[in-house]
């Protein structure tokens, strides 16, 4: 790989993008006119639930008479389910059971920053949970240069994608443009997600309002998805986390990802054979910067440098290990491409055992630092690797001083 003065770095972070027009879409309800008019103040009251749509024969809604609901304004076949099913609603309906007199701390208690969305037809019931469905559409507003119709036309035509070099087992799918990657989640990181959520979005928001650059691929929308057959009895469930494609639009020469870490970091190769199909790590980077150094520009050096720093320090205060630098070298540019990826697995009991288990030698591997460290230590190891792979490109002030 050659690498000139002239070679630029582009970060994840899309702080020059226009911001989208699109506006928030509304949902007003109405209630019947033979409601009670206790059942009428509860209704006027903030709360969520289940937005449900169904499609039936002759259009006739299945019957919902068990769960308040309230018919939508221009939609007779759609129901807004004010109770809630789960743990979730167990907690609110106990919580609407209480004393009024709680005041607005019981509100705020009732409050959901999720939205259900359920609809059938003749053979099956679909669902679909939108995790923080607010905070997450005002953050595509500021970060996507297209509008909220054009992300979901996206997603609306997705296929299997093979993820090169992932060890979790994880399923992938890309959408049809390629301009965003689907990952199945597990539920630990569905529930660390959930914890870590508000200070992500105010991290990337504040970032992009005040200019501040960051390296962190973008996480763009976390559902839960499922369907059950009554023809057949299947039914599946599945946690997606929806984030942006660093690589949109782009020809690869090269993939690394990197962690800066030296065990079991290097994947076996073909010499002269390391193409983008093949995504490399630690250890074959610094097998190939021996003859051909990653050189960037000062003024690139200093922002990503700045980026990493920044964003592996918020990272490590919130618990957060695990996380790499993705870095493709476009083959027709020859430009880098970096985001920090995978930054969801927090420093768990499982994970503490498995630092223990690996620094005191039992499965080999002594001398070197286990993959698996406290936060802190991770994000000095992490940078400390990083402001080593990159070099600054030698110009006539290097080194000047150095011999007095």
């Amino acid at each position: 790989m050659t690498n000139g003065s002239d070679e630029g770095v582009q970060q994840a972070n899309n702080t020059d993008r226009p911001k989208t027009n699109s506006p928030a879409r509304h949902l007003e309800s109405s209630s019947s006119q033979g409601n009670r008019s206790s059942d009428s103040e509860q209704t006027s009251r903030k709360t969520s639930g289940v937005l449900s749509f169904f499609r039936g024969s002759g259009g006739k809604s299945p019957d919902l008479s068990i769960q308040r609901k309230e018919t939508l304004r221009g939609a007779d076949s759609a129901y807004y389910q004010v109770s809630q099913s789960g743990k979730e609603g167990a907690e609110n309906q106990a919580a609407e059971s209480q004393d009024d007199g709680d005041g607005d701390k019981q509100k705020k208690q009732l409050g959901n920053p999720h939205v259900e969305l359920q609809f059938s037809d003749a053979n099956a019931k679909f669902y679909c949970r939108i995790y923080y469905a607010e905070e997450f559409h005002k953050m595509r507003e500021v970060i996507l240069a297209s509008n909220e119709d054009d992300f979901i036309r996206s997603l609306s035509h997705c296929l299997p994608w093979q993820a090169r070099g992932g060890k979790s087992g994880a399923a992938f799918y890309a959408t049809e443009d390629d301009r965003f990657i689907l990952k199945q989640m597990p539920r630990l990181e569905v529930q660390s997600f959930l914890d870590f959520a508000p200070h992500y979005f105010n991290y990337i928001t504040t970032a992009v309002q005040q200019k501040r650059p960051t390296a962190l691929a973008k996480i763009l929308g976390v559902y839960r998805i499922g369907y059950k057959n009554s023809q057949n009895n299947t039914e599946k469930k599945l946690d997606l986390l929806v984030m942006e494609n660093l690589f949109y639009g782009r020809k690869m020469a090269q993939v690394f990802d990197l962690k800066g870490s030296l065990r079991n970091r290097n994947v076996k190769t073909e010499t002269g054979k390391e193409t983008c199909d093949v995504v490399l790590l630690d250890e074959n980077l610094l097998k190939m910067i021996r003859d051909n150094p990653l050189y960037i520009r000062s003024h690139c050096k200093a922002v990503l440098r700045a980026s990493i720093h920044s964003d592996a320090y918020f990272l490590s205060s919130h618990l957060i290990i695990d996380y790499s630098l993705l870095v493709g070298r476009d083959d027709i540019t020859n430009e880098l491409v970096v985001g920090i990826i995978d930054y969801i697995r927090t420093f768990t009991w499982d994970k503490k055992l498995e630092m223990v288990v690996k620094s005191t030698g039992i499965l080999g591997g002594q001398g070197k630092m286990p993959t698996v460290v406290s936060p802190e230590l991770y994000r000095t190891r992490f940078c400390e690797a990083m402001d080593k792979y990159f070099l600054k490109v030698p110009e006539h002030w290097t080194g000047l001083g150095v011999s007095c």
